[in-house]
């Protein structure tokens, strides 16, 4: 036969990462003004306390607008607009992460 399938019995070991790592995701990120998003923080720690305080900029000024851990936000005006999380835990340094034009208002406008 051509295809000859192999059966392979042995184990994969592995260990989590270790660290404090910020993500996060939005319920849309494009759509008609005023538009509505809910941003849920899905951060990796391995820190078991988890992650203490959550720092959002969510419209790109470089402004922090929310603090709370999955936070919405009305953007009523046409444009794209970056969005960073800032996170900490207990024991490793802040982490944060910034999407690039990750929402986009009116995008139809923005041709």
């Amino acid at each position: 036969p051509v295809f000859t399938p192999r059966v392979w019995n042995g184990e994969i070991y592995y260990t989590l990462g270790q660290g404090l790592f910020a993500n996060f995701t939005a319920n849309t990120t494009s759509g008609p003004t005023p538009l509505n998003v809910t941003f849920q923080d899905t951060t990796y720690t391995s820190d078991p306390g988890g992650v203490t305080s959550w720092a959002w900029d969510l419209n790109g000024d470089s402004i922090v607008d929310s603090n709370a851990q999955a936070p919405s936000f009305t953007y009523s005006t046409c444009g794209y607009y970056d969005v960073t999380l800032t996170v900490t835990d207990a024991t490793h340094p802040p982490s944060t992460i910034t999407k690039r034009q990750f929402i986009q208002a009116d995008p139809q406008l923005l041709v």
